[in-house]
């Protein structure tokens, strides 16, 4: 029998009219096969040349086998690909077990209560007038029940747990003070110089009231305050830092304020031209103080201080006398920025040098600035100079404490601490902390 069959067109013709119909179905899937046929050995044929192509250029890569096929996909695996998957894995875990480590040697590094180079317990000495106010000003405002501020109480309590509550936790009494400026605002600086500080707003109202409730929150953690009339937080600090030195105790000064880091002291000890005696059976870590800045927790060094400033701890009293500093009012030699007193006090060793040899300047504009300004600039000088000899007697010390390196937290009283944040209104930290006092009973038992 004889068909004619168009594909494209619906028609179909033959002898019987009858089965015409049926047999065209049959023809047109016969085609269809065919046609599938026809693109298999299509792709077939172009997947062989393409092999062939690659082997020609050496960027072939011989498939080890067909490990499965989904909907007409085929999925190829190599051993070649797997080999370098499980490199990759196995170096990018080795790069986050690597990172882990670094980040747990920075905070070790950086943690108030960890000397950085040896395990003697450091002396934390807080700046609590100036955290307070950047607690105010980093939290926002919140209110107790009786209406009374307390944004920055609670930031100054999230600031002590993060630094002292696990420590507490585990039984242990870190040596850590709390310093403050003196009540009544009258320091000898104002008296030498009525416009000290002169350019600060005043006080907030709404954070005057939290001064007391930061020291309610020092009472109900066990910690000391330090405080002396007449002088600032810097002098107390400069005081017992140098104290705490001299009995062998290493020290961290917790403050953003760049006048203490006059009191930053070397790690190691130095020969007479000031290096490192790596050569000497003496070399060796030694007590020192080191500022860490309280929100960042980045600690700063000897040579982190010249990194910054361009000087020597020992001489950046020297700087900031002559270059002023407009923070807190003092004026400075004018014209004389920073990176120039830098340099200035380098080259002529310290600012008394500099000014008895003023005529030897080669820059004209600047001898005759300093030449104009030689007695701002030693009142500048003396404004700047941290106080380290403040009457301890006049700082009010429990008279339990016989030396500076006895100055610890008392043992964490949970009751205490948990009754003053009710009072306050801090329901989420205290939850926090029950949770944290619980678990730490847990894991004890």
């Amino acid at each position: 029998a004889s068909a004619s069959v168009s594909v494209s067109g619906a028609s179909v013709s033959g002898e019987s009219g009858a089965s015409a119909s049926g047999g065209g179905r049959k023809n047109i899937t016969q085609i269809a096969k065919l046609v599938l046929q026809y693109r298999k050995l299509n792709r077939d044929l172009k997947r062989l040349i393409t092999t062939k192509e690659n082997k020609s250029n050496g960027s072939h890569v011989e498939m080890n086998t067909v490990i499965r096929r989904n909907d007409n996909d085929l999925l190829l695996t190599t051993q070649q690909s797997q080999t370098q998957q499980e490199q990759q894995q196995e170096q990018q875990q080795q790069q986050s077990q690597q990172r882990e480590i670094q980040q747990q040697q920075q905070n070790n590094t950086n943690d108030p209560l960890n000397n950085h180079n040896n395990n003697n317990e450091p002396l934390v000495l807080v700046d609590a007038s100036a955290y307070i106010f950047r607690a105010y000003y980093s939290m926002s405002p919140i209110h107790r029940y009786d209406g009374e501020p307390t944004g920055a109480t609670l930031g100054f309590c999230n600031m002590l747990n993060r630094i002292i509550l696990n420590p507490l936790l585990q039984n242990k009494q870190p040596r850590l003070v709390l310093v403050f400026d003196s009540k009544d605002g009258t320091t000898f600086r104002k008296k030498m110089y009525p416009d000290y500080k002169a350019n600060r707003k005043s006080c907030p109202t709404d954070l005057i009231p939290q001064f007391d409730f930061v020291r309610d929150a020092a009472d109900a953690y066990g910690i000391l305050q330090l405080e002396c009339a007449g002088f600032e937080a810097d002098d107390v600090i400069a005081t017992i830092a140098t104290k705490a030195l001299e009995e062998g105790c290493h020290v961290n000064i917790l403050s953003g304020d760049k006048d203490l880091l006059q009191l930053v002291t070397r790690d190691v000890n130095v020969d007479a031209n000031g290096d490192a005696n790596v050569n000497s059976d003496q070399y060796q870590y030694q007590p020192c103080i080191q500022m860490i800045d309280p929100m960042k927790l980045t600690r700063i060094n000897y040579d982190g201080v010249i990194e910054k400033f361009g000087v020597e701890p020992e001489k950046l009293g020297d700087v900031l006398g002559l270059a002023g500093d407009s923070a807190d009012n003092i004026p400075g030699v004018p014209g004389i920025g920073p990176k120039i007193a830098a340099a200035l006090i380098n080259e002529y060793g310290s600012l008394h040098s500099l000014l008895e040899n003023v005529d030897n300047i080669k820059q004209k504009a600047r001898r005759e600035k300093l030449k104009e300004n030689i007695e701002l600039a030693r009142l500048s000088r003396k404004l700047v100079e941290l106080e380290r000899n403040v009457p301890l007697e006049d700082m009010n010390i429990p008279t339990h404490f016989e030396t500076i390196s006895d100055f610890r937290i008392e043992s964490l009283n949970t009751e205490r601490l948990l009754a003053f944040y009710q009072r306050m209104g801090f329901q989420d930290l205290k939850k926090r902390v029950q949770n944290q006092i619980y678990h730490s009973q847990k894991t004890a038992t």
